[in-house]
């Protein structure tokens, strides 16, 4: 009674594979393939939407910043960063994921415990990034010191 309908249109994409849209005439009646469209969308965002990790990523958390301060002082294990933290162990492991697909922090285990330690070279990155925008400022503040030194000098010379 049920026929399967497979020469529909299919949706254009790089996926790597193919999803073969069906849908079924049950008793000439159409029933909707939503739910398998459904399926394929969210099947191929997981495939092509790739979390992209980079050093910008994990500084624009404040959780992270400290959890790179704690680091950066002293290697320390998972459980002792949690500790100090007002979120669930889970929230800390997703951060500290986060950190190292950064290359900010790397982990060992030593026995039961994983230790992190802290990576930094990445950073310089940043601080390179914000060099440029501090040189500008930097440029910025001069004009405005050079302008306030000059009205001076023109409310001085005029009384």
């Amino acid at each position: 009674m049920a026929q399967k309908i497979s020469h529909l249109p299919k949706p254009h994409s790089p996926a790597p594979f193919r999803f073969e849209m069906t849908y079924l005439i049950f008793f000439s009646k159409n029933i909707c393939a939503s739910k398998y469209l459904h399926l394929y969308l969210q099947a191929y965002t997981c495939i092509s939407m790739k979390a992209r990790r980079d050093v910008y990523q994990a500084i624009a958390d404040p959780n992270r910043r400290a959890i790179i301060s704690m680091i950066a002082e002293q290697p320390q294990n998972v459980n002792a960063i949690a500790e100090k933290f007002d979120v669930t162990r889970q929230a800390i492991s997703l951060h500290l994921k986060i950190l190292l697909d950064c290359g900010l922090i790397t982990m060992k285990q030593k026995g039961r415990d994983r230790i992190c330690e802290a990576q930094l070279d990445k950073l310089s990155e940043v601080s390179v990034w914000v060099d440029q925008y501090r040189q500008h400022w930097e440029n910025k503040l001069d004009a405005l010191e050079k302008y306030l030194e000059k009205l001076k000098q023109e409310r001085h010379g005029k009384q």
